[in-house]
């Protein structure tokens, strides 16, 4: 059986060399606008931020998105499948990212297409998914385990 209660995760950044958090980090580039969703607590905008980018970030957690404050110009406490639209113009932002966030909603393709409007021409949609395909979580899934690690 699956577990319904909510997770309380670490949110942190991982140094790991080929991780996708420094591959995000590396993808973004510098000078970029960035709407960084389910933005947490600004780990990954931080680093963001330290690389010359403004971020924007949109977080479910009231108090992961305070402190997420920190590093982000603007962040909008709300569950993103509510938005019809956002509050930024059409074609604001140079890069979205969506970082280990679309396994989580119900209906990703709605929350990817509303997204698009606010991509800039030749902007860059960057989505970390995790492994589900690992052979320890298919494992623990087989005997009705899904629980969140490292």
């Amino acid at each position: 059986m699956f577990s319904s209660r909510p997770v309380k995760l670490k949110y942190r950044f991982v140094e790991e060399e080929h991780g996708p958090h420094v591959k995000i980090v590396r993808y973004v580039g510098r000078g970029k606008r960035v709407l960084d969703v389910g933005c947490a607590t600004g780990y990954l905008a931080k680093r963001l931020v330290e690389n010359g980018n403004e971020v924007y970030g949109i977080e479910l957690d009231p108090e992961a998105a305070k402190e997420a404050r920190n590093y982000c110009k603007d962040v909008i406490i709300a569950d993103v499948e509510s938005f019809k639209s956002l509050p930024y113009p059409e074609g604001f932002f140079d890069v979205i990212v969506c970082a280990d966030i679309l396994e989580h909603l119900r209906r990703p393709d709605q929350v990817l297409q509303m997204l698009r409007t606010y991509l800039s021409q030749g902007g860059l949609l960057i989505v970390s998914l995790p492994n589900i395909a690992y052979w320890r979580v298919r494992l623990n899934m087989f005997f009705g385990r899904f629980n969140y690690e490292e």
